[in-house]
């Protein structure tokens, strides 16, 4: 629980600072991106 309650704590911090917001959710779409790469290399 912990983690969801420093989740939740970053993402406080992160709503009210636009520049850090937008870094955040570049690095969401870059995790996400290399999950979905990991996922397809292993259906072939």
């Amino acid at each position: 629980m912990e983690f969801l309650d420093a989740k939740s704590d970053l993402l406080q911090i992160i709503s009210n600072d636009e520049k850090a917001r937008m870094l955040y959710d570049a690095r969401e779409a870059e995790l996400r991106d290399q999950l979905t790469r990991l996922k397809l290399q292993r259906t072939f």
